[in-house]
């Protein structure tokens, strides 16, 4: 076979992966361009190689992880010298707790020619920032690399979002792909087509399929098409623009990547068109005139100043304007130090000038965390901001310009930040769902020129478990020093033609769905189903798997018992005291419901049996369609929704739903509870935490020590302090040092012993200024009647 002309199809996929990484690097290029506007920031940012960029940026080793290469935005923004950096690994700068994690990604690197997402990096002085990363493959000195570029977003970041999805297999990347994907014959009919294109043109996929180019392409002559068809060899790719033309007679303008590839003996044409309406639009913003670079300018959320060579303020927009407290009138020809008024948040020292240091080094600098913008009229405001030289044709500095933002609210926060952080991790390691990897000591080529069961003999000792969450490790009743480095030989020590069977299987598919009888430490048996897919390296060799499993012990002993006494169900059924109903997942049918079912929702349970699910549940239809289908796929078993009684009053429950088997015919048996009263428990408890953060009067809430757990907004105003400045203190931060310690020790007698104190306060705040407060001091009980905490209200 002529390796040129043909290709296997494991080679066809690996071509397709790597158009999709093109795409994803097009895409993040489309990105850049439609928020960055300005014909100044595309002027800048463009112009420097990796020494000059503004953003850290890094080269490390793929198989080791060492850095290969820094530059000097990363040097200044982790602390670390060159020299030191050229020493570590990337896991030096990642804490102790996202190492596992870390894990994951580096798992994806060997897959993803582009990467992006969000991390938490430590710097050398132990400070831990949220970055967000955006890295691609790389050959560096003929190593397999990956460059990185990182974006500080520490004061931006809003929301922890769920990091680690499963391995996406072929038919998944290239339906989820945002641009539209075709592969088509020599005659121009469609072979394949992707979700995107049948969304983009309006057909449905089998329309589309019955189409060919001539029909979506605006004045496509197939004569001359062929022409240059039969010109493409293998692995060419090339860019062509077009128009396409939807179902609805609407056209619009396309980018298309093109390439070609042989497959079973026929030459095929695969095509990424992406819709480039917007960006034609936005290509055309830039080439407007100066008129509409100064509305760009003021019309972006950002403050930007420019200055000329001598640092005096040539130019700046009205978010800078309104930020600093000068109007351009004013501020033009001023220095800047006057006008942009930069201090330590915590120091309160002045900041070096930027634009100072940008001239002096002529390279892109940012601003330090924790600087604070001094207005005009005094309004202090936190902010982010970089300066860049501004350089005319010959590359000759001929100003500066300076961009800050204000991050005020996103730097108080912080806090709340962290603790979703802290709230998030929890969950992950609290997950029901048990999840772990295998490794192998060597990549397993399986295909058919290599004998089978003798590599099988070889992959049951040398697959070992590397990774091992508490869920499965409670499923197999073990420690994770006893689970990890486990072999497949010990899994399926007890039936080893099962499990020759099984790891088989798995490896010919890629992907497997499988019930499996193991057993757990203590030598009991126990059922797991089990979703299982192979990970692969670069050229296609096996190099581990990944496995979700639930314990379904208790689903087969009870199906099993269900096939030996069906009566004894249905009594056990019928007389639980939880709400139980049986439903038909096809349609929706109410099969079966129990008595508890019949009072609870106030039908007969004949009524019930002759009803369907839509009756009861409030969702409309298709959406309760997809949510029983994730029920009896077992995606999910735990569902919150609001169901309709007979009397027409809606409630809020929780649902548990099982697949359940009678007659090889699948059900779902659903527990239902009332969570109504939990539902507005937890609304009261919002209500509770807003009117704390609302409440016009100061609020402090200290721990038995008298350590201040918690202040809301008003005694922040009031005071002048940061909520930093005063979690951990003690009241006494306030103290104007009237009080003698017998006023004290009467007020901590009468709150220790439950009662309530009242009293005045003369109290300092941080800029000195004294007070005088009226304040009320109670305890917070606990259940117990016990004190957790006190509560003074000002």
């Amino acid at each position: 076979m002529d390796r040129h002309n043909d290709k296997t199809k494991e080679e066809l996929i690996i071509e397709l992966k790597e158009l999709q990484q093109e795409l994803n690097a097009l895409k993040s290029a489309n990105k850049k361009v439609k928020s960055n506007k300005t014909s100044l920031e595309n002027e800048e940012r463009y112009r420097y190689l990796f020494e000059r960029n503004p953003q850290p940026m890094w080269v490390y080793d793929i198989e080791s992880l060492s850095f290969l290469d820094i530059n000097n935005a990363a040097i200044r923004h982790y602390g670390y010298s060159k020299e030191e950096f050229l020493g570590m690994t990337i896991k030096d700068i990642r804490p102790k707790e996202d190492i596992e994690a870390l894990q994951k990604d580096i798992e994806l690197t060997h897959q993803a020619y582009n990467l992006a997402g969000e991390w938490r990096h430590l710097k050398k002085n132990g400070e831990i920032i949220f970055v967000e990363i955006i890295s691609h493959a790389i050959t560096f000195n003929n190593r397999k690399a990956r460059h990185v570029m990182a974006n500080d977003i520490t004061l931006q970041k809003k929301a922890l979002e769920d990091r680690t999805e499963a391995l996406m297999l072929y038919n998944a990347l290239i339906d989820q792909a945002g641009d539209a994907f075709f592969v088509h014959d020599f005659d121009g009919k469609f072979i394949e087509v992707n979700q995107q294109a049948c969304d983009t043109l309006g057909y449905s996929k089998e329309e589309l399929l019955k189409l060919s180019v001539a029909d979506v392409e605006i004045d496509f002559d197939l004569k001359s098409a062929k022409k240059e068809w039969v010109k493409i060899e293998r692995g060419h790719k090339f860019t062509v623009y077009g128009n396409h033309i939807r179902k609805d007679g609407t056209a619009f303008p396309v980018e298309v990547r093109f390439g070609c590839a042989q497959w079973k003996g026929q030459k095929l044409f695969l095509a990424l068109a992406r819709d480039i309406t917007e960006r034609n639009k936005a290509e055309e913003s830039l080439r407007q005139s100066e008129e509409n670079l100064y509305i760009t300018l003021n019309s972006i959320g950002d403050g930007v100043i420019a200055t000329d060579l001598n640092g005096r303020v040539v130019n700046m927009n009205p978010v800078a304007a309104k930020l600093c407290g000068w109007s351009l009138i004013d501020a033009a020809g001023k220095p800047l130090a006057e006008v942009f008024n930069i201090v330590n948040a915590d120091t309160r020292e002045t900041v070096i000038n930027p634009v100072k240091k940008v001239l002096e080094n002529g390279e892109i600098i940012g601003l330090a965390n924790h600087t604070v913008l001094i207005s005009k009229n005094g309004t202090e405001y936190q902010i982010s901001d970089s300066a860049a030289p501004i350089k005319n044709k010959e590359g000759k500095i001929s100003g500066v310009v300076l961009v800050f933002s204000d991050v005020t609210e996103k730097y108080l926060n912080e806090q709340s930040l962290i603790e979703n952080e802290e709230r998030l991790n929890l969950f992950f390691k609290q997950s029901l769902t048990g999840f772990f990897f295998m490794e192998t000591d060597h990549p397993i080529i399986w295909d058919d020129t290599i004998d089978k069961e003798k590599t099988l003999d070889e992959v049951l000792g040398q697959l070992r478990v590397t990774k091992v969450n508490q869920a499965l490790l409670d499923q197999y009743l073990t420690t994770e020093d006893e689970f990890i480095n486990r072999t497949l030989y010990d899994f399926f020590a007890h039936d080893l033609k099962q499990g020759r069977k099984v790891i088989k299987d798995l490896f010919d598919k890629g992907i497997l769905h499988i019930d499996t009888s193991e057993r757990r430490s203590d030598g009991t048996q126990i059922w797991i189903e089990g979703d299982y897919i192979c990970l692969y390296d670069s050229k296609g060799r096996i190099k581990g798997l990944f496995g979700t499993q639930h314990d379904i012990t208790v689903r087969k002993q009870a199906a099993k018992s269900l096939q030996e006494s069906e009566e004894k169900f249905k009594n056990i059924f019928h007389n639980h005291s939880a709400v139980k109903i049986i439903i038909n997942p096809e349609n929706g049918n109410i099969v079966e419901a129990n008595l508890a079912a019949a009072n609870f929702y106030g039908w007969t349970i004949a009524e019930l049996q002759q009803m369907n699910l839509s009756q009861i549940n409030a969702l409309p239809p298709e959406q309760l369609k997809k949510e029983m289908e994730k029920a009896r796929a077992l995606k999910k078993i735990q569902f919150e929704f609001k169901h309709r009684k007979a009397d027409g009053s809606i409630i809020d429950v929780e649902v548990f739903s099982s697949k359940i088997v009678f007659d090889n015919k699948d059900f779902l048996h659903s527990i239902i509870h009332d969570i109504t009263e939990k539902k507005k428990n937890e609304e009261q408890i919002r209500l509770f935490k807003e009117a704390f953060e609302q409440s016009p009067a100061s609020n402090i809430i200290t721990d038995t020590q008298g350590n201040i757990v918690y202040v809301n907004p008003k005694t922040l105003k009031v005071t002048g302090y940061e909520l930093s400045e005063l979690i951990g203190q003690n009241p006494k931060i306030f103290s104007a040092g009237d009080k003698t310690k017998e006023e004290y020790k009467v007020l901590w007698q009468n709150i220790a012993s439950g009662k309530e104190w009242q009293g005045e306060f003369h109290n300092k705040k941080k800029n000195g200024e004294l007070f005088w407060e009226l304040a009320s001091i109670c305890p917070i009980l606990n259940k117990d009647g016990e004190i957790t905490h006190y509560l003074a209200v000002k």
